[in-house]
């Protein structure tokens, strides 16, 4: 019985995988990196409307959320090619509610992801009440 000569198949099936592993890795840190986008938008519409719900006025309840949702996506090392920060204080009164919406567009162009877009835009809302009964 004759043994095949296996010879130089290890390398040649390293050759076949591994631009399908690197493809892979890359379309995992691309899923991840939409995944953690999104959850620092999430994060920053709840900050916002949180910072906004404390203050004691409608112009400084917008401030206060703007600032609060471009600090908690700068902390969070978040860096939007385009930010807008809406902050709803229609309702701004004691029992009333406060609404942020943060829509942050990420650049993705380094991950460099065959097929993958160049930019992901994220979009969340968050609702706070205002405590019916709060000290002038």
């Amino acid at each position: 019985m004759r043994r095949r000569d296996e010879r130089g198949t290890v390398p040649l099936e390293l050759v076949i995988i591994a631009p399908m592993l690197a493809v892979l890795l890359a379309v995992l840190v691309f899923m991840w990196r939409v995944s953690e986008a999104g959850n620092q938008v999430t994060s920053a519409a709840a900050e916002a409307a949180r910072a906004a719900s404390l203050e004691r006025d409608v112009t400084a309840a917008a401030a206060a959320g703007q600032a609060a949702a471009e600090r908690t996506l700068d902390d969070r090392g978040l860096s939007c090619a385009d930010l807008d920060v809406s902050i709803d204080v229609s309702s701004y009164e004691p029992g009333g509610y406060v609404e942020a919406t943060v829509r942050c567009t990420a650049d993705l162009q380094e991950l460099d992801v065959p097929g993958a877009p160049g930019s992901w835009t994220e979009e969340a809302s968050f609702t706070e009440p205002i405590e019916q009964f709060r000290g002038g």
